[in-house]
Parts: structure tokens; C-alpha cells; sequence
């Protein structure tokens, strides 16, 4: 029993704060799924089993995305053990960017399941409320200011920088890790605790934004369907605004690491920031809440890493047949883990 504990713990041990966190969601949403399985098919309305626990199993793995993000993993996690405690070069960057891949992966997965659980436990939009506080704290809606100069070469140029969101989240994850595996550490594990607690605000006030609840003089066309995929169904996730939240994180973690390109930076969060209620995608206060969070979790990110360095380096003790045995754990079998 002790032997499979101190298992337990070495293996823990190996992990980043940031693989932590998503194996926590990951939980916590697993949990979910086996605690109300009565509401959560009455959405679902699959009937292939008596038992609603396995209708809704089966009705997840009928979902191609189930299979395409499951393909994904199995990938990352082949090169993740193919590339473990191996020193060469290649193989040392491999297994360092298929785990962070797969850290990613988690926040894709996170926020489709978040998404269905918020149309089953709060399927409650919180729009006018979010207009409320625009009108409080603005006067109006900051995307009514932009009503008056919209136009089509406008209109490119904010969808471009909305959609470079994108491209810059995961492109930073490889210009931190040329400064330092630190910078590296501090920035995907800042990214994904602004994923996390973003996703949990979106179940907890729910909202579509300003294009499908308000009246606008302009349109801005189609193209932001093209850069935002927005299907048949309406994601609520408005508050806070992620793509302020993340494009501020980025900024911080260039400043901090990358100081040489920071001003490329500023000139891509600007317009990343300015596109999200030029395109009427976020409220004002979206905005304000996501900068607070990025706030947040950028001086959180290297707290709980040198919280989680200094548990994991510290000397753990086992009994073996009465006698204590020290193994340290952290910086020798982490290095070889990371090498």
C-alpha cells in the first residue's frame, strides 16, 4: 500500500502546475457527468440503454469529435512516453512540446464540455445584465462607438487581428521556451489557469454578446463567422473576454521574456482587444473583467510554480520494513523527465 502511495507521488511529482490544473478539470467535469446523469440526458434525449448513464457514454462516443480529439491524445501520448528520459536534442523538445499540446488539447475539451453543461444547468443568458453594467460604467455599449466607422477595410483588419489570437496563443508557448523552460513553465501554466477560471465564469454568467442582442445601424458581414467558427449552436462565452485575457497574458510574458519583440506584441493585443467589440463579439465589461483576470493569473503562474517546485524538490520519507528511506524527488528525476 505504501509502495503504490510513494508511486503515486513520484508520478505526481513529474507534472507541471499547468497538467495539474487539467487534470483537475477534467475530474471535476467527469464527475459531473456520472453525478447527474438523469438532467444531463434529458438534453442529450439519447435513448440507445435503459440506464441514462450509458445512453449519455454512448452518445458521447458517437460524436465525432469524441474520436478526433481522443486520436489527438493517443498521438501526444505516444510521443510524450516514446521521448521520456531520453537527452538528445530532438527528443528533449518533442516531449516537451507534445505535453503542452496535450495541455491545450484539455482546454479545447474543457470548454466543449462546459459549453453543453451550461445549455443543461444554467441555460440562463446574462446579457442584460452585462448592458447594464456597459451603461453604468460607459455610458453605452462600447461597440455602439464603433457603429458610425465601420467599413469593409475596418472590418478586415479587426477580423485579421481576431483571428491572430489564435495563431499567437500556441506560436508564444515556442518564443517563451527560447528565452527559458521558465518563461516557458510561466506562461502556459498563466494561459491555462485564464482558460480555466474563464470557462468557469461562462457557466456561471452565461451570455451571447452584443451581435445577437442588440440593434446596430451597420453590419459587419459575414466574415467574423469565418474567424470565430460560429456553427448552429451559440457558444455563451462572453464574460470575461478570453481574448483580451490570454492577449494580455502573451503581452506580460513578452515584457517579462521576450522583450526584444514586446512591441509587436502591443501592436497585435491592441488591435486583438480593440477587434473584440469592434466585432461585436464582447460587451465592454467583458473586456475589463478578461484584463483583471489576465491580471490575475499572470501573478499567479509563478507563485504556484515555485510553490509546486519547492513541494516536489523537498525529500519525501518511506518506511521500508521499519526503516526510513529518502528518495528526493523534484530537480534530478524532473531534469530527466525534462531533458
Amino acid at each position: 500500500m505504501l509502495g503504490h502511495r510513494w508511486h503515486l507521488i513520484r508520478r505526481l511529482a513529474r507534472l507541471e502546475v499547468y497538467e495539474l490544473a487539467s487534470i483537475f478539470m477534467l475530474l471535476a467535469l467527469l464527475a459531473v457527468f456520472f453525478a447527474f446523469p438523469g438532467r444531463l440526458h434529458h438534453v442529450i434525449g439519447f435513448n440507445r440503454f435503459a440506464n441514462p448513464v450509458w445512453s449519455n457514454v454512448w452518445a458521447v462516443l458517437m460524436r465525432s469529435t469524441t474520436w478526433f480529439y481522443s486520436a489527438l491524445a493517443c498521438c501526444f501520448g505516444i510521443c510524450i512516453y516514446l521521448t521520456r528520459g531520453r537527452t538528445d536534442d530532438l527528443s528533449a523538445q518533442l516531449h516537451r512540446y507534445a505535453r503542452v499540446a496535450l495541455t491545450f488539447l484539455c482546454v479545447l475539451v474543457v470548454f466543449d464540455v462546459i459549453n453543453f453543461y451550461i445549455a443543461v444547468f444554467n441555460p440562463y443568458d446574462h446579457d442584460p445584465l452585462l448592458r447594464h453594467m456597459d451603461v453604468r460604467l460607459f455610458g453605452t455599449s462600447p461597440s455602439e462607438w464603433f457603429d458610425g466607422i465601420t467599413c469593409w477595410p475596418l472590418t478586415l483588419l479587426f477580423c485579421g487581428a481576431y483571428a491572430s489570437w489564435f495563431f499567437m496563443t500556441y506560436f508564444s508557448v515556442f518564443i517563451m521556451a527560447r528565452h527559458s523552460e521558465r518563461a516557458m513553465h510561466e506562461y502556459v501554466t498563466a494561459a491555462t489557469f485564464a482558460f480555466y477560471i474563464g470557462y468557469a465564469t461562462y457557466f456561471f454568467v452565461p451570455a451571447i454578446g452584443p451581435e445577437f442582442t442588440m440593434h446596430y445601424e451597420r453590419s459587419i458581414g459575414p466574415l467574423l463567422k469565418l474567424v470565430d467558427g460560429q456553427g448552429p449552436f451559440l457558444s455563451r462565452d462572453c464574460f470575461p473576454s478570453l481574448h483580451t485575457g490570454l492577449s494580455i497574458v502573451m503581452l506580460v510574458n513578452a515584457w517579462r521574456h521576450a522583450r526584444k519583440i514586446f512591441w509587436v506584441y502591443l501592436l497585435d493585443v491592441s488591435l486583438i482587444i480593440l477587434s473584440t467589440m469592434y466585432l461585436r463579439v464582447h460587451y465592454g465589461v467583458d473586456v475589463v473583467a478578461g484584463a483583471a483576470l489576465a491580471v490575475a493569473v499572470c501573478q499567479m503562474a509563478p507563485i504556484s510554480i515555485s510553490f509546486w517546485t519547492q513541494l516536489r524538490n523537498r525529500e519525501w520519507t518511506t518506511t521500508s520494513h521499519g526503516l526510513g528511506v529518502r528518495h528526493p524527488v523534484g530537480s534530478q528525476d524532473n531534469a530527466s523527465e525534462w531533458a
